[in-house]
């Protein structure tokens, strides 16, 4: 159940950036902000999928069968390339807010 939260946490941010991002300014503190975000939120998935991976072997040792595999790798990798983009976005806040400088 916290997986199926968490993405629907994740789908409703990912709205909320398409929302406020401009193609003036693409490189904004809000939107950078909400993908740090969705990065967490990846992360915590990861974590939760990992821990029901954990709780699904020890269940399955004893004899019950569902679903085993909860995806842990894939959201951990995709919470590192979150994370990826949120540096180069807050990389690109910098180099806008230095172009605004210069004359």
């Amino acid at each position: 159940m916290a997986i199926w939260l968490l993405k629907t946490s994740i789908f409703y941010l990912v709205i909320k950036v398409f929302s406020i991002l401009s193609l003036d300014r693409p490189f904004d503190l809000k939107v950078t902000r909400l993908v740090s975000k969705i990065g967490y939120f990846a992360f915590s998935m990861g974590i939760v999928a990992l821990i029901a991976e954990g709780y699904s072997k020890d269940i399955l040792k004893r004899g019950a069968v569902f679903q085993f595999n909860w995806g842990a790798s894939e959201y951990v990798f995709m919470a590192g390339l979150i994370y990826i983009v949120a540096v180069l976005f807050k990389r690109g806040i910098d180099i806008q807010t230095e172009n605004e400088l210069t004359i």
